[in-house]
């Protein structure tokens, strides 16, 4: 969602994700049932030692429409903002 500053919601809110996600497989695995990431894509993020990394190179390309596993700690960021 958009707000009113014209920042996308996860642009506003890229540190906490970064920080607070602790299972990126989900994730992957949403990204490669759609097929916005390549099979080599998946095992160099899952390759990635930190979930932090992870989060970095998951955040990179993908359209926050799609994550939809964030959807309970978006939900959860937006409420405390």
């Amino acid at each position: 969602t958009d707000h009113k500053d014209g920042q996308h919601f996860i642009d506003r809110h890229r540190t906490a994700l970064i920080q607070r996600v602790n299972d990126t497989g989900p994730i992957l695995d949403e990204l490669m049932d759609w097929g916005l990431i390549s099979s080599e894509n998946y095992e160099s993020v899952r390759a990635l030692k930190t979930t932090q990394d992870q989060m970095r190179a998951i955040l990179k390309p993908v359209s926050a429409a799609r994550m939809k596993h964030l959807r309970p700690l978006i939900s959860e960021l937006e409420g405390s903002g």
